[in-house]
Formats: C-alpha cells, structure tokens, sequence
C-alpha cells in the first residue's frame, strides 16, 4: 500500500495516517492509501523503517475492512 504525504484535507475511507513518522522512516507525516497492489522483492531498493504497533493495528483494521 503506498503512503504519500499528499493530503486532501479530509481523510477518506481506507485512509491510515501514520503516527509513528521515525520508526516508518518517513520525514513527514503520511498517509497510508487503501491500494493494494503486488511488487516483486528484488524491485525493493532498501527498507526505510517499520510501522509502530498501533499504526500496523490500524492498518490491518482498514484491510480487514475493504476485503470483508
């Protein structure tokens, strides 16, 4: 799921911002779009940071609520 620090202002269904800003390896605030999509390991340059705990809670209740 890709994360952006575009805002539209209004967050919109499926939308997680990101709390943890350091630990995710962010320099601003993000926000975590509801896209699902694949992309293969060796595409991967380099990992920039985990989500803390409450922002991957977050994130899995969104997923559990867009696929039912």
């Amino acid at each position: 799921m890709p994360i952006t620090s575009q805002s539209s202002g209004s967050a919109r269904f499926g939308d997680v911002t990101v709390s943890g800003v350091k630990s995710a390896g962010l320099i601003v605030r993000g926000v975590v779009k509801p896209i699902i999509f694949i992309i293969e390991a060796d595409l991967v340059r380099q990992d920039l940071g985990i989500l803390n705990e409450d922002d991957q809670r977050s994130l899995r209740y969104v997923i559990a609520q867009l696929i039912g």
